[in-house]
């Protein structure tokens, strides 16, 4: 609904001639996941039983079952299966979180584009570069 929004926005302020195709700024971000690390478990079901005698003992608050390393590729979060394990930088800890990325028009400050997207599939720059091809290809300069 939000994209719409936007969208709209973006086409009337065209309509109205206060937006330019000369200049835009593409930037992007990580957007944390509501969902807990402890919701991260093995797609194969292995965890299951031990996640569920977890919730047993607490269940307002089960406690992590493993200290096994835990990637995108075995497991997936049961509460947000769309979100990735991903950590920004070295040295920094890994988060539940999904890709956000905007193309701004740079005369007035109107987001012409934004986009929600796995970071490891789609990282920033090719995303950056598909809005950009995106808009070019919609609004013709």
């Amino acid at each position: 609904m939000a994209k719409l929004f936007f969208v709209e926005i973006y086409d009337l302020s065209r309509q109205e001639g206060w937006t330019s195709d000369e200049h835009f700024t593409a930037d992007g971000t990580l957007i944390e996941s509501w969902a807990s690390l402890k919701s991260f478990v093995r797609k194969d079901g292995a965890d299951d039983q031990k996640v569920q005698s977890a919730k047993d003992e607490d269940p307002g608050n089960p406690r992590s079952t493993s200290r096994r390393k835990r990637r995108n590729d075995t497991h997936r979060s049961t509460t947000d299966p769309e979100s990735v394990l991903y950590r920004k930088a070295s040295g920094k800890e890994a988060r539940l979180c999904f890709g956000g990325h905007v193309l701004m028009e740079n005369r007035n400050g109107l987001c012409a584009d934004f986009t929600l997207h796995n970071p490891i599939t789609e990282p920033e720059p090719m995303v950056a570069l598909q809005q950009v091809d995106g808009h070019a290809n919609i609004h013709p300069g």
